[in-house]
C-alpha cells in the first residue's frame, strides 16, 4: 500500500504557495492547520468570518462565550503573523 501524501506534499507537487482556512472550530483545527501551514513556509490565511467555533468550559467550570473564543483565537492567528481576513479581502488576494 502507498504511503499517506501530506498536506506538504500534495501542494508542492500542484506548486500551491498560498494556503486559506476556513471552517469549524477556529481555537481547534483552523489554528493548527494555519499554524503548519506557516511553519512550512506557505502563506496562511484564515478567513475569519468564514469560520466558527463553541463556547468553551473555563477551569472553574463557568463558560467562555464562543464570540470571545473566536475573538481572542483569530487575534493569536494575527499576532502570530498568520494573515486574518474578511471574506471580501480573500476575494482580492485570489482575484490578484
Amino acid at each position: 500500500m502507498p504511503a499517506p501524501i501530506g498536506q506538504d506534499s500534495c501542494r508542492r507537487a500542484v506548486r500551491i504557495v498560498d494556503a486559506g482556512q476556513v471552517g469549524m472550530a477556529t481555537d481547534a483545527c483552523i489554528t493548527a492547520t494555519a499554524r503548519e501551514t506557516k511553519d512550512l513556509g506557505y502563506v496562511a490565511v484564515v478567513v475569519g468570518e468564514a469560520c466558527a467555533t463553541f463556547p468553551r468550559p473555563t477551569p472553574e467550570g463557568a463558560a467562555y462565550p464562543a464570540a470571545t473564543v473566536q475573538g481572542v483565537s483569530l487575534a493569536a492567528l494575527a499576532a502570530s503573523g498568520i494573515k486574518v481576513c474578511t471574506a471580501s479581502e480573500a476575494i482580492e488576494l485570489v482575484a490578484c
